[in-house]
């Protein structure tokens, strides 16, 4: 039913991923089930089991620890923890549902973790009004003590939104998120992307992006850096660009990528540990009668981009 790849996972010489079958509607008939893909050896195999779990169940890898947070229908949150260092026997292991099992009275709309701590994205709410919808990141030791809470609401916000649509962008599923030493990276399903600092207990933007924007997709922890994309925009200046951003300083720099036909423009692009990009260009006919041109997958290497400070 649902193939949850933004979410997967490379620690070492393994990849976490998350397949969802059964029907979307009825929780009798989900289930979400965590592959362990060997890349070594490729082979593929399941490791958990959430009987009824939505597809868009966030989780982690945080030391020996695989780390589901599964939603409850209650709106509530369970966290379901699976022990990487067993053997593996008696696999894959099965979650049945229960609401008994509660972890927060609250939405826990992402999780992620490095090597010092597990954060969380949460979302909470006034059940009886449906209302106040406020977005925390609470961050936690290993052992799931919690260290410390902020509100990150304002990641929401912009000059253009009304209260109603800010409200609505914090509801949303989150299909980004990484807490990288200077600032935070988000990006939900809807038209949110952010990338920032926390300071004082606000959040500062380090710069104005919109859902133009990407994120290239990163699988292993690279503390180092981040890298972001603009697809497109109304000037030839607006589209095809590079934003690298520097973890410790926080600095951002840029560079253009163009094909040999300057009409193609960005798609989706991921990153591996060696700065390889894959990338994957496209055009848009802007009229009926246009030249249709073929996607094209393009394989660069970050070190040979010139990248210029903002």
């Amino acid at each position: 039913m649902y193939d949850e790849s933004h979410e997967d996972i490379v620690v070492g010489n393994h990849m976490y991923t998350s397949i969802s079958t059964g029907s979307y509607v009825e929780r009798k008939d989900r289930k979400q089930t965590i592959y362990d893909v060997n890349l070594e050896e490729y082979t593929m195999t399941p490791l958990l089991e959430i009987e009824g779990g939505i597809p868009y169940h966030s989780f982690t890898v945080a030391g020996d620890k695989l780390i589901v947070a599964e939603l409850l229908e209650t709106g509530q949150t369970d966290l379901v923890e699976y022990d990487l260092s067993a053997e593996y026997e008696n696999i894959p292991l099965v979650h049945n549902y229960d609401e008994q099992d509660i972890f927060t009275d609250n939405s826990i709309r992402h999780i992620t973790a490095d090597d010092d701590a597990i954060y969380m994205v949460r979302l909470s709410f006034d059940r009886e009004k449906d209302d106040n919808y406020v977005l925390y990141m609470d961050t936690y030791d290993y052992d799931l003590n919690l260290l410390h809470t902020v509100d990150i609401s304002d990641i929401c916000n912009s000059d253009n939104r009304s209260e109603d649509n800010s409200e609505n962008e914090r509801k949303q599923w989150v299909a980004n998120f990484s807490v990288n030493d200077k600032y935070i990276l988000y990006q939900n399903f809807s038209s949110t992307i952010f990338i920032g600092s926390v300071e004082n207990q606000k959040i500062k933007r380090l710069m104005n992006i919109d859902n133009s924007f990407g994120i290239v997709s990163e699988k292993t922890s690279c503390p180092e850096k981040d890298l972001l994309f603009k697809r497109y925009g109304n000037e030839k200046s607006g589209r095809n660009t590079f934003y690298l951003v520097n973890s410790k300083t926080g600095e951002i720099s840029k560079s253009d990528f163009y094909a040999d036909d300057k009409r193609y423009t960005f798609g989706s692009a991921s990153i591996n540990s060696d700065n390889m990009i894959l990338l994957t260009m496209s055009y848009v006919r802007i009229k009926s009668d246009d030249e249709q041109l073929s996607d094209c997958l393009y394989y660069l290497n970050l070190d040979d981009l010139l990248f210029i400070s903002l």
